[in-house]
Order: structure tokens, then sequence, then C-alpha cells
């Protein structure tokens, strides 16, 4: 009996142990599963994201490429067409173009051509004169049966002599259009060497084609295009590479190896389809040509790159996992068990904070908008009726609204320091570290200090020499603590002196704000920097204040790696001391943004992105003025910019018909008494050219020949010394200036009416949308040359609106100015970074500071309208 009980638990013992053995074993198996599942379709994303964004790297690329080719051919083109023209009169003023006996060019002997009694063969003056005022290369042929042989040429052949005797590319595409009596343009090749240029026909009298006229500019110095490619790369073993026509490789990435390239190229050519796309492992290889120059522009991905990518992100992340997973399964249970709760709970908790987070930072930017929209048009419109009050003669009402105008600041001020002590208690605080001139930061500091100063009748002294250079920091959080130093030691002092003082050593610059005030005690300095504190409840009743000031300055000097500090002693005064490092070291929890350019408000801010152009149509009237007297010159520029004219000025009357043809003017100015070339010349250049005939002349000078003027084509006279309000009154008759329009989306109508009226007092057009959804339809009937948006709206917001007006074709164009109370997240920064102009805080600038920004977006300089 004892021996059964025994082998009964023996084999109890056994089934318990193969059991855990069991379950040891399943869940190996069920993990190494969901591993597997997990990896593969994690290697899958991976691998679909980084072709996706190997493609558009590779497009980009290759655009960039298409670009610079385009600009370089659309110089070169300009430059053509300036020098032939310039030939073609050189030559034509001689005579009538004819042939003659044959002469003895090189090794051949050729028809002859002169221009009157002049011979062209050899005749090196008249190229080397087109080449020294213009560069490029030029050239005369004539025609002998069906090619044609340069007789005069400064192109040198390989023994470095003129090419005379050589004869125009039979095959070239030049050839049959100048056989045909036309003009070609476009790439040609001379002794093996592209050139962009143009050949003219030499007509006789008789209709026949006798020579051609040639100039034309090698294609090479790209350095800009080179250097690009040079530095270009498509993840780690991609590249780019660029060929001429005959296929010969120009340019590559510096990581590509010669052959690989020329291989890899010389079979994406083989297709017919110019633009081609070749997947034959390992290579996927992109092709376009530039089809002006007949250029290859290659593009070739190493496949296994985009394999080894998702490989190693798929490795690395469940290395980990793998890591951890088998390690707790080989851990107890109860250990296991208790570590899942305390992940859950953990992950919980972090979900919980990052939910408070969000409602808090929600809850921030709602109440900012609600707070500071209604205090925008309390502003507002007390400064439209200080102005009006002016202007009707009711001084007696000035001071009262004065005060009303002041109370809005005032509370705006308080509810900005609320706003910026709540962001930093949610960690929303972002700093924007560039580098700036601390003299020129202190001088605006105390350029606007300066009211508070007078106010209580004291006396600022800077010593801050320009030997204190520059600082990288936050020049806006910056300027705020010199600001709020400065305006409490105003406020506590009175008929008396402010020092503000700035030194620099090798690591720090230390600024300090001394005044001869009331002072405080040791014991009222202890509780100095805390929020919502003041010195005691008498200092708050004559004083005012709500204590944020100080707390705030000292939050910022310690979040950028500085600190702050007093001495004070009681009815003797205070003194600050603020050190910053020269480089701001900002915590890494805290949200830091490095740009390059300071802005001029110190409130939130967006720089102009270069994807934005001005809307079609929005340009300045251009206006040229030819004039050999640089006083006359500088005098018409300051008098027509300031209308919002686009100037262009030359001193030369031979560059003047080039450049007109090249920024198209709207009206030309022309002084007659010039070296040279003179003003008469020109004006009968510019009257037979087809491209500028139509443009109107005023001819500005101290010769009194009116009639012979308008003769020649001029649209009117003016004699020297001219009347300034006659040079206006004649540019805005031929050139006029069209009232920009300005698009202001507003659901806060009292917003609206101020910002409205402001605009309409500058002579700006305005309509008005309640929310985007309407303004798209607005945009879609008529396009405006300014939008002015506010962010918080029913129905379709603005980050809404600016988004949808970015994909269409029509809205692409037009600027937009953002005008919101709402304090913005990061990621609403960078969306607006990229779509709009620039965003201004609600009630952050006067009426006259913000007419001048949004002035500074419109196409045209406007002024009131007259009386």
């Amino acid at each position: 009996m004892l021996n059964l009980l025994k082998s009964r638990k023996s084999r109890q013992s056994l089934l318990e142990s193969l059991s855990i053995r069991s379950r040891v074993f399943v869940w190996i198996c069920l993990l190494a599963v969901v591993v597997g599942v997990a990896g593969y379709s994690g290697f899958r994303k991976l691998h679909a994201q980084i072709t996706s964004d190997a493609t558009q790297a590779a497009t980009l690329e290759m655009q960039n490429v298409q670009d610079l080719l385009d600009l370089s051919r659309r110089l070169y083109l300009e430059q053509v067409r300036a020098s032939i023209e310039i030939l073609k009169r050189d030559t034509l003023q001689l005579g009538a173009p004819h042939l003659v006996d044959p002469v003895k060019v090189g090794e051949a002997t050729v028809p002859n051509l002169d221009f009157g009694t002049t011979p062209m063969a050899d005749n090196r003056p008249i190229v080397d004169s087109v080449q020294h005022m213009m560069g490029g290369t030029t050239g005369l042929f004539v025609r002998q049966g069906d090619t044609f042989i340069r007789i005069d040429t400064n192109v040198l052949d390989t023994h470095g002599q003129r090419a005379l005797g050589t004869e125009i590319d039979a095959h070239g595409q030049a050839v049959v259009a100048l056989r045909q009596g036309k003009v070609y343009a476009g790439v040609i090749n001379i002794l093996g060497s592209p050139y962009i240029g143009e050949d003219d026909p030499i007509i006789d009298d008789h209709g026949q084609v006798i020579g051609v006229w040639f100039v034309g500019f090698k294609i090479e110095n790209l350095s800009v295009l080179m250097s690009r490619i040079n530095s270009s790369r498509i993840l780690e073993n991609g590249f780019i590479a660029l060929f001429d026509a005959q296929n010969n490789l120009i340019a590559q990435s510096a990581n590509a190896q010669p052959k690989i390239v020329e291989t890899l190229c010389l079979q994406a050519d083989r297709s017919p389809d110019p633009d081609i796309l070749i997947n034959e492992y390992p290579w996927q290889i992109r092709k376009q040509t530039f089809a002006p120059w007949g250029y290859g522009i290659v593009s070739a991905t190493y496949l296994p790159d985009l394999v080894w990518r998702a490989v190693n992100g798929v490795w690395l992340i469940f290395s980990v996992v793998g890591i951890i997973a088998f390690g707790a399964l080989l851990a107890q249970g109860a250990a296991l068990v208790r570590s899942r709760q305390m992940m859950d709970e953990a992950e919980k908790a972090r979900l919980s904070a990052e939910e408070a987070s969000r409602t808090k930072s929600a809850f921030l930017a709602n109440m900012s908008h609600e707070l500071r929209t209604p205090l925008n048009a309390i502003i507002g419109y007390s400064e439209m009726l200080v102005e009006d009050a002016i202007d009707r003669g009711q001084e007696e009402m000035e001071p009262d609204l004065r005060k009303i105008q002041g109370s809005g600041k005032h509370l705006l001020s308080l509810i900005n320091d609320i706003l910026d002590l709540s962001k930093i208690e949610a960690g929303k605080m972002t700093f924007y570290l560039e580098e700036f001139d601390v003299p020129n930061m202190v001088r605006e500091v105390a350029s606007t200090i300066q009211p508070l100063l007078v106010k209580n009748g004291n006396h600022l002294e800077i010593d801050c020499p320009e030997e204190v250079g520059s600082i990288c920091a936050d020049v806006t959080k910056t300027r705020q603590i010199l600001f709020n130093l400065l305006s409490n030691a105003s406020k506590f002092t009175n008929n008396g002196k402010v020092l503000l003082k700035c030194t620099r050593d090798a690591k720090e610059i230390h600024f300090s704000v001394q005044d001869t005030g009331v002072g405080m005690s040791a014991e009222t300095q202890k509780k100095l920097f805390k929020e919502f504190s003041q010195a005691d409840d008498t200092s708050t009743r004559k004083y005012g204040g709500t204590g944020l000031g100080l707390a705030i300055s000292k939050r910022f000097c310690e979040m950028m790696g500085g600190s702050i500090r007093l001495e004070s002693q009681s009815g003797v005064g205070t003194t600050f001391y603020v050190n910053l490092p020269i480089k701001a070291i900002v915590d890494s929890a805290v949200g830091v943004e490095i740009r390059d350019a300071n802005p001029t408000d110190g409130q939130a801010e967006i720089s102009t992105p270069k994807t934005v152009t001005p809307a079609a149509g929005a340009e300045k009237p251009g206006v040229l003025v030819i004039d050999d007297d640089a006083e006359v010159r500088n005098l018409m520029q300051r008098v027509l910019e300031k209308e919002g004219y686009a100037m262009h000025l030359t001193a030369s009357g031979q560059d003047a018909l080039a450049l007109a043809k090249q920024v198209k003017p709207c009206l030309v100015f022309l002084d007659i008494m010039m070296p040279g070339v003179d003003g008469w010349t020109v004006l009968a250049a510019l009257k037979n050219d087809p491209e500028t005939r139509d443009t109107p002349v005023i001819v500005v000078t101290s010769v009194d020949n009116k009639p012979m003027a308008l003769a020649l084509g001029a649209t009117d006279y003016v004699a020297k010394p001219f009347d300034r309000e006659k040079i206006l009154e004649l540019s805005h008759q031929y050139a006029p200036i069209t009232t920009p329009h300005v698009l202001i989306i507003e659901d806060d109508i009292n917003s609206y009416e101020v910002l409205g009226r402001i605009l309409e007092k500058e002579g700006i057009k305005v309509s008005y949308a309640p929310n985007g959804r309407i303004a798209l339809d607005m945009v879609e009937e008529v396009l405006p040359s300014l939008i002015i948006l506010d962010l918080m709206m029913p129905e379709m917001n603005g980050f809404d609106f600016i988004t949808e007006l970015r994909r269409r074709k029509t809205g692409v164009a037009i600027p937009v100015v953002v005008l919101s109370g709402r304090d913005l997240t990061s990621p609403e920064r960078n969306l607006l970074n990229q779509t709009a102009q620039k965003t201004i805080l609600k009630g952050a600038l006067s009426a006259h500071d913000l007419i001048e920004e949004i002035r500074r977006y419109l196409p045209v300089k406007t002024a009131p309208p007259k009386p």
C-alpha cells in the first residue's frame, strides 16, 4: 500500500513538471510567431516608407537640376540676343550686304561678303568690339552652296588660331533653318564644344541668304549647378548625374564611381522615352531630358540600400523587444505579473498626464484668443477715436481716450504675463535661439521704455559699448527681461536716474539695471521673485502691478542657462544683475527652435517662406531711368521708389536697349546729352524695336528740342532742372499704380470694423468674410492682393482655410498675414511657417505699426486717399 502511494505521488510530480515545460514551450512558440509576424509587418511598412522618401528625394534633386539648367539657359539667351542686336547694328550701319570676289580664308577660297564698301573677311575690329562689350563668341559666315564658311570670328581652333575657313556643322539644326532664311537659337556645336547662341541669316537686296551673323556663349562655368550635383546623394549609394547631348558625362555625385555612372546611364539612354524609369536589380534608374539643350539628368537608387535600412530599423526595434520579452519570460511568474501591472499603471499615468497637458494647452490657446480678441478691438477703437478727436478739434476728449487706450494695453500686458507663466508651468514655452547684436537690442529697449521714464521725471543712462558684440539667445525673452527691470526701476524712482550697463567676458554677457529709487529691505528681497508677490500691500496700492514681471524674468534667465540677482538698500536704490551665457544652453525638456533673422516684433512672428511668391499681376510697375548724371538718377530713384515703383538705372546709352528688353519697364525717362551713344539714338532704337516700341518714353533733358523728341516717338518732354511734381504726375499718368485689395477673414465683427476702417483710410480696398468657407468662394471670384486671417472661426478655421487655399492653383501665390489672439503650438507654428507670410499677435502692435507691417506684404506702396 505504501509503495502504491509513493508511485502515485511520483507520477503526479512528473505530470506537473511536464505541464510547466509544455506551457513554457507554448509561450516560446507563440512569442516567436508574434515577433516574426510583427517583424515582417514592420519591415514592409518601413521599406515602403523608405522607398517613398527615396523617390521623393530623387524627384526633387532632378527638378532642382532642371531649374538650374533652365535659369542658366535663359540668362545666356538674354546675353545672346543683346549681343546679336549690337553685331547687326555695327555691320548694317556700314551699308547693305552683298557678295564680292572670292578671297582666300585659311586654306579655302570662298566668296567674300561686304557691307557697303567694307570687307568682312577677317574684319577683327567688329567681332572684337562686340566681344569686348558683351562677352561671348562672335562670327560672320558667307554662304557657299548649302553650307556656310567662317570669314570672321574670335573662335580659336586647336592650334590657338582664329578658326577662319571652317564650316557650320552641316548636320546641325542651324543649317536647316538658315537655308530657309529663318533664325536659329539654341545649342550649337562649334569645333566639338557646345555653345548656346543665335544664327541670324544675312539677306541681300534680292532676298537671297548670302551669309550669317552669329553670337554664342560656351556652356561652361555653371558652378552653382555643378556644386549642387556634386553634393547630391540618394541614400548611401545612390547618385545624380548630368550628361550632354552626346552622352558625355558632365557632372556626378561625389560618392559615385564614373564607370558605374556611365554604364547605368547608357543603359537608361536606350529607352526611346525621354522620361523613363528602369527597375533592374540592384538599381532603380530615372532619367529626364532637358529639352532645350538635349541634356540628360539621371538619378540612380541602389535598391539594397532600401532593404538594409528597413532591416536595420526592424532589427533595432525587435532587438530591444526580444531582450525584454525573453528576460521577462525567464523571470518568475509572480514578478512577471507584477511587472506587467506596473507597466500598465505607468502607461495609464503617462496617458493621463499627456491628456492633461493637451487639455491645458488647448485651454491656454483658446483662452488667449478669447481674451486678446476683445482687447484688440478696445485698443484699436480707442486709437481711432483719438485720431478722430484730434482731426475734429475735440482735444478735450483726448485725455480720457488715452486713459481707455492705456488701460487696455495694461490689461493686455497682464494677460500676456499670466499666459507666459502658465506656458512655463505647462512646459509649453518655446525658445527661439538666434544670434543678435546686444547694443542694437539695448537701444531698442531704451526707446520703448522712454515714455515710462518721462512719466516719473527719470533720466536713463546707457553704458553699452559696441565691443559687447553679439549673443546667441532668445531675443524676445532677453528684451522682455530688460524691459521688466527697467519698468520696475522707472516705477519705483521719481525724478532720479536709471543706469543700464552691459559688459562681456569669455563666457557671459552681464547686464545691470541700477536706480536711485525707494530700495528694499532684506525681508522684502526674500519674496521678490515669487509669483503674484510684491514688497507689501502699500506698494501694491501705490505703484500697482501683479508681481509677475520679476518672476517671469527669473524663469527666462534660468531656462537660458543664466541667472539673476539683486542688491538693494531702503531709501538708496536697487541694482539688478543679469548674467546670460554667450550661447544659451536651454534644457532639453523645453521647446527650442533655431532661426537666422531677428524678428521685428516681440510677439509671435513667423518669417516669410521662400516658396510663397507675390500674387500674379501684383508686381510693382517698373521705371527705367537712362541718364549719365548720377545725381539725377539718385533723385529720380528716391522720388519714385517712395511711390511704389521698381527702379532700374543705367548711365550708358549703349546698355539701355538691352536693359529695356530685359526688365520690360512700364515707363522710360531718357536724357539726351550722354557720352558715346546719345539719347536721340537710344530713342530711335527703342521705337524701332518691336519689343519696346510701345513703351512710353519721357525725354528729360536740358536740350530745347521738344519737336524732335516728339517726332522720334517720345511720349512727353520735361526740361531740366525738372519739377518733382511733374515727374510724379507723368509717372502716375503713364504707369499707374493699382489700388491693392485686402480680404479680411474674421468672425469677430468688432475686430473686422477696426482693421477695415484703418485700411480704408490708407486708400486700400477691403472685403470681409466671416469664416474660411465663404472666403474660399470669394477668392475664386476675385483674387485679393493680400489676405488677413484669424485662426479661431466657426465652420472652417484659419488652419483649414490656409491649407485648402494653398492646394488651389489660384491661391498658391496670395500673401497671407495671420492676425490672431491664439497662442500657437509647435506643430501649428511649423504649418504657418510653410504657408503664411507673417503671424502677428492681436494687440501686440499699435494701429500705425500694424498698417506698416501690412504694407510690407502689399504689391505696391499705398498712400492715404486725397481729401
